[in-house]
């Protein structure tokens, strides 16, 4: 069985997108920078390679720090939220 699941270098174990917005908010600095550094992105990664987003991993590479990369999961999550809504109304 393949393992879709992210395990960061605190124990957190992430599963979705949900699930990593809310660990950017409330991860240390240490741990966000034992993933994120000037050479590697393993979120932009993991979000690309696992989870087949291309244009949000794009943008976490490009994040300035740790805030800007959770603005942009939730930014990601609500435009998905909205084009369900949306498709409601059709």
């Amino acid at each position: 069985m393949v393992d879709y699941t992210f395990g960061v270098s605190d124990g957190t174990r992430l599963n979705n997108l949900h699930d990593l917005a809310r660990a950017l908010e409330f991860m240390s600095e240490h741990t966000y920078k034992s993933h994120v550094n000037e050479t590697k992105n393993d979120f932009s990664g993991w979000v690309h390679e696992v989870l087949g987003i291309e244009g949000l991993a794009v943008e976490l590479k490009d994040a300035r720090n740790q805030f800007e990369a959770e603005i942009l999961v939730l930014e990601h999550i609500l435009r998905i939220a909205k084009q369900r809504a949306n498709q409601g109304h059709d």
